[in-house]
């Protein structure tokens, strides 16, 4: 069996005291396991506020949160949600369209998939949610040229 070594611990001041052992918190682990994400609260109310957001756009806008995967990364097959939600095809492409056209969606690299914009909400590290936001304001910035 494997030996441990004392080092010591760190006071509230980042010194190092030799002789006493350093105790670390196990780290909490979510109860929803992968199940989950941040959502903008100021996003959500701009969101219910717009007149052009009928109920299917939302109704699909719920459902492609619940598909939502780490990096923002969203993969379903519109039949897929037209099926789950009792709604015609057409009317699923039509209301992607709508959440492409505000915004809320970008298109992603294949077919039935995008990205929930990271400035509604997230699902992955915080480090790299502060990334998608700059990449996100560089590609409206470009658009805007």
């Amino acid at each position: 069996m494997k030996r441990t070594q004392l080092v010591g611990y760190l006071d509230d001041q980042g010194e190092l005291h030799e002789g006493v052992p350093v105790l670390c918190n196990k780290k909490v682990q979510s109860p929803y396991g992968s199940a989950w994400m941040q959502i903008n609260q100021d996003f959500l109310r701009e969101l219910a506020a717009r007149k052009d957001v009928t109920g299917e756009v939302l109704r699909v806008f719920l459902y492609l949160n619940s598909r939502l995967d780490f990096e923002n990364i969203i993969r379903v097959p519109q039949v897929e949600i037209a099926k789950a939600l009792g709604l015609q095809p057409q009317n699923v492409h039509r209301a992607i369209k709508k959440l492409v056209e505000i915004g809320v969606l970008i298109p992603g690299p294949i077919a039935s998939s995008w990205r929930l914009n990271p400035h509604a909400g997230w699902k992955g590290k915080v480090t790299h949610l502060r990334q998608a936001h700059r990449d996100q304001t560089d590609r409206i910035l470009k658009s805007v040229k």
